[in-house]
């Protein structure tokens, strides 16, 4: 199947056109959609690597580490998605929910490599995570703040943006009314969110700050 440069650039078409980035998941250029998103996940773990000089021995395999989680995640986000669809009485496509997470990743991995080059412009710290958490840092430690610290940093600025270019898209390829799809997919994302926040609460006691 010949794959057509347009088609590749749909990662990144879909900040300022998501309708139409995602409904190309609809037709045979899907192939060269999802092509572009491996090469921007993968170029985006390589340019790292490249700058610093390291790409030897064990480092060398990080991007594809990289993809692989990136898969995973958008693997388990699609089958999620596709789940709630189903309980609410749609009957959508499985790849669709998958294949629309996969894209949306290729996003989240742009916006990762501008926050970071931002970060570096501004000499921020290496590990600030662009979110509101950033304000909680200097309250009492506890089990529910080291929560609501871990919970708010995981609604950071990359995170944000993918959630909501993947419920348009999804609401684009799912033909859905309305923003359906973008509260199906923030539905998914918050409960993920809870279920790897909320066993701070079932930690031993005084192990908090260990999370």
């Amino acid at each position: 199947m010949e794959i057509q440069l347009k088609s590749v650039t749909t990662v990144l078409i879909q900040f300022y056109h998501t309708e139409k980035a995602y409904a190309v998941l609809k037709g045979p250029e899907q192939a060269g959609a999802l092509a572009g998103t491996v090469a921007v996940i993968l170029a985006v773990g390589w340019i790292p690597l490249l700058i610093t000089g390291n790409t030897g021995g064990a480092v060398s395999s990080l991007p594809f580490l990289i993809l692989m989680e990136r898969a995973i995640l958008a693997g388990a986000g699609g089958v999620a998605l596709y789940a709630l669809s189903y309980a609410l009485g749609y009957r959508k496509s499985l790849w669709h929910a998958v294949s629309s997470c996969i894209l949306s990743m290729g996003a989240f991995m742009i916006m990762i490599a501008l926050l970071t080059l931002l970060s570096d412009l501004f000499s921020l710290r290496s590990d600030f995570t662009w979110s509101i958490a950033e304000f909680f840092s200097g309250i009492p430690e506890s089990r529910l703040s080291v929560f609501l610290i871990l919970f708010l940093a995981r609604l950071d600025l990359a995170s944000v943006v993918t959630v909501f270019l993947w419920g348009k898209g999804i609401s684009s390829v799912w033909e859905l009314k309305g923003n359906t799809g973008t509260r199906m997919a923030w539905t998914v994302y918050l409960f993920g969110l809870l279920m790897i926040t909320l066993p701070v609460f079932l930690s031993a006691s005084g192990s908090e700050g260990m999370q």
